[in-house]
């Protein structure tokens, strides 16, 4: 019971934060563009070309935005969609 409290919790609070930029940046080619161009120089080339075909097949914005957010983390999600 307590991790699914915690496990909802979060996931509401991810698609909280997420649905105010999702409604800034609507077109999903747009933000599949901002998320691959910008992963860090430092990561493998198998790890980024997982995660650009993870992006790839995402479907709608806020399942793209809650990608990178759960990969990169704020710091890099705010920095990618500024508000």
């Amino acid at each position: 019971w307590l991790l699914r409290t915690i496990e909802l919790y979060h996931f509401n609070a991810v698609r909280d934060f997420i649905d105010y930029r999702a409604s800034q940046y609507s077109d999903l080619n747009d933000v599949k563009q901002r998320i691959k161009a910008n992963l860090p120089p430092t990561f493998s080339d198998q790890e980024k070309t997982a995660f650009r075909a993870d992006v790839e097949r995402t479907t709608t914005v806020v399942e793209a935005m809650e990608l990178y957010l759960g990969f990169l983390g704020r710091a890099s999600f705010d920095r990618v969609f500024p508000s």
